[in-house]
């Protein structure tokens, strides 16, 4: 029995025969995408982490960048007015150099006021908030003081304390600003140091699962490409048993199926072989039925040569009798030969003179054939002088005393009647040798007649002849009937003879060929079956 085939469908789970049903193309390609995949999501992944990273250093520097700014130039306004504080003390009564210092106070004021407005504006923590709302305090304090000595009153505070508590807060402001901005910075390092940690992961991931595929494709692909060329070499060595595991419906599966089949119609076409072998043994009856016959011939050719002898025996003595009636024969014969020569040369006399009457009456017919011209000739010249004859009538009546149109006619009838005469001339001339060419004809049948009158006394002398051949022909005859009843009897047993001969040489050759033949076959077959297993 056979070896079934392997199912089409690889066992386990949908996945992986989802993926060994994929083609070659598409497999390759699986692993192909799902690596551009991962890459593409480690690529947008990284954009946005760089885009976040962009927004964090953004944000540094619109705050923490411009705090750190404000609060420069606000200790720097802070600075000039505790430099034009001392000033002021330093000038005592001069008035220029007081209203110079008043003029730079009043702008150190208003770049520090500026300063404070807008970092109080982007404040965000509580302990700023706080921070900022006691400078301010401070910072009202110093501004009435300064504007009411600037009104030439008597400031009523304790400049050293105002100005220590705005220079303490400007530092603790300048520390949280300083604080803040080293906590953004490490935390776009820390978002910057993650987000490398997620690409590379993410890339690790992808390059993991586009190699997993990759290597599951290949050894989808290797292992069935294995078994196929296992199978190939099992039945290229003569297993006919072995199977390929058609699994899955790609063109290896494909490719599989093809080679379980191929292998099916070889092992099949082997089997027939074999049993090719056992049709040997039938074929080596037939032959020995063949020499039978052969033998039976034999016998026959045998038994139908004795007849033959004997009906051989009878046809040499009849043949003989018809030997001698044969000689008689040939005598007369030859007298009939030596007249039928005669008559012959008669005959191809007559011929000839038969040949010249025919041309002498073939010129006459062409004479006769010249004078119906002549004749037409004739009529129509007649039919013109009667007209012309008309036409002379008509003019000699209209004419009148005149008559020059019946001259012309006249004329003109005149010349017709020339013509007519030598029409009639012409016609003279052919009726002429009309009649010599008849006298001609007339000698040529006077001879035809002699040669028919010779003829005839041949003739006489061939029936003498063959009245003397009817009695030999008689004998003759019954001598031959006699030959050719036993030719019969001697043909017949000798067509016996050629058939069977015929039979058994055919029978003979046949049965040396068909045994050579099935010899050759069955060492052939016995060896080409012997290469293969096929059961």
């Amino acid at each position: 029995m056979p070896p079934q085939a392997a199912p089409d469908s690889p066992s386990g789970n949908f996945l992986t025969r989802s993926f060994t049903n994929l083609r070659v193309r598409n497999k390759i390609l699986t692993a192909v995408l799902l690596v551009a995949v991962v890459v593409t999501a480690a690529c947008v992944l990284a954009v946005m982490r760089m885009a976040d990273m962009d927004r964090r250093m953004t944000e540094v520097r619109t705050t923490n960048v411009r705090n750190l700014a404000l609060l420069s130039e606000m200790r720097g306004a802070q600075s000039l007015l505790n430099h034009y504080a001392a000033a002021s003390i330093s000038a005592g009564g001069d008035a220029t150099a007081q209203a110079a210092i008043g003029k730079n106070r009043a702008a150190a004021m208003e770049i520090l006021g500026v300063a404070l407005a807008s970092y109080q504006a982007q404040a965000k923590s509580a302990a700023e908030t706080a921070t900022l709302a006691t400078f301010s305090a401070g910072w009202e304090q110093y501004s009435t003081a300064m504007a009411s000595i600037a009104a030439g009153k008597e400031a009523d505070i304790d400049f050293e304390t105002v100005v220590s508590g705005m220079d303490a807060n400007l530092a603790v402001l300048s520390e949280e600003a300083a604080a803040t901005a080293t906590q953004a910075a490490q935390a776009a390092h820390d978002r910057y140091t993650s987000a490398r940690r997620e690409v590379l992961a993410t890339l690790g991931v992808g390059l993991l699962i586009g190699i997993g595929c990759a290597l599951a494709a290949a050894r989808s692909i290797t292992r069935r490409l294995d078994s196929v060329a296992e199978a190939m070499e099992a039945v290229a060595a003569g297993d006919l048993t072995r199977t390929v595991p058609a699994t899955g419906k790609d063109e290896i599966g494909a490719m599989a199926r093809s080679v379980n089949k191929a292998t099916h119609s070889v092992r099949d076409t082997v089997s027939a072989l074999a049993d090719g072998a056992a049709t040997l043994a039938q074929s080596s009856k037939a032959l020995s039925q063949v020499n039978a016959q052969t033998v039976a011939g034999s016998q026959a050719v045998s038994e139908r040569a004795e007849s033959a002898n004997t009906s051989a025996e009878e046809v040499s003595f009849n043949l003989q009798t018809v030997a001698t009636g044969a000689d008689e024969m040939a005598l007369a014969i030859q007298e009939i030969a030596q007249s039928a020569s005669a008559s012959a040369g008669v005959t191809m006399e007559a011929v000839s003179v038969v040949a010249e009457t025919t041309e002498t009456v073939s010129k006459l017919g062409a004479s006769s054939q010249k004078i119906g011209d002549v004749v037409k000739a004739i009529t129509s010249i007649a039919e013109q002088t009667n007209l012309l004859a008309l036409n002379a009538t008509i003019e000699a009546a209209r004419a009148g005393e005149s008559g020059k149109g019946f001259a012309v006619v006249a004329g003109e009838v005149k010349e017709l009647a020339q013509e007519t005469a030598k029409a009639t001339e012409d016609i003279s001339q052919r009726v002429q040798a009309i009649q010599a060419d008849t006298d001609s004809a007339v000698a040529a049948i006077t001879r035809i007649g002699e040669v028919i009158a010779r003829i005839d006394q041949f003739q006489t002398t061939i029936a003498s002849a063959v009245e003397e051949q009817t009695a030999t022909t008689s004998e003759m005859n019954r001598n031959v009937a006699t030959a050719a009843s036993g030719a019969a009897r001697i043909a017949e047993n000798i067509g016996y003879v050629s058939t069977a001969a015929g039979q058994s040489r055919t029978a003979v050759a046949s049965g040396q060929q068909a045994a050579a033949e099935l010899a050759t076959l069955a060492d052939d077959l016995n060896n080409l079956v012997g290469r293969f297993q096929y059961r």
